[in-house]
This record gives C-alpha cells, structure tokens and sequence, in this order.
C-alpha cells in the first residue's frame, strides 16, 4: 500500500538557477526523518539544468562585488 500524502501541505520546491526559479518535470520526495512522511517535494536537476547553473556562476564571477555589497546580500542571507 502506498504513502498517503497530503498535497495542500507539502510545500514544492524548484530549482534557483542563474536568478530564477525553475520548476522540472521529474520532482523527488523529501521526507521528514522522524516520520518517513513526505515534508516537501523538490524539482530534479538534468544535466542541462547544471550546466546553466555553472555557465550563470562563471558569469557572477565576472561581476564586479564591493566587499560591501558583499556584506549586505550575506546579512540578508542570514535573516532566511
């Protein structure tokens, strides 16, 4: 017998690839590890998603990132 799972609970997930989000047609389950039930769904990564993926982080490089700068976007990471 398989999982029930409650679909207007579990949350989905895509991809942030190159400043986007991008929703894949293969997703795989992510389970809570004290349950086993399902806490969320996640898109899969193809090759193509990971090559763009790489292409956008060389092009980042090549932006020019005030130390400053810098700081503010990890500071706003740290408040995720």
């Amino acid at each position: 017998m398989g999982d029930i799972v409650n679909t207007a609970s579990v949350k989905q997930y895509g991809l942030y690839v190159d400043g986007e989000w991008i929703e894949t047609k293969k997703e795989m389950n992510v389970l809570d590890k004290y349950t086993q039930e399902t806490a969320a769904k996640v898109s899969v990564a193809e090759k193509h998603h990971v090559d763009q993926a790489v292409q956008g982080a060389k092009q980042a490089l090549k932006a020019s990132f005030s130390p400053y700068t810098r700081y503010e976007v990890l500071m706003k990471v740290v408040e995720l």
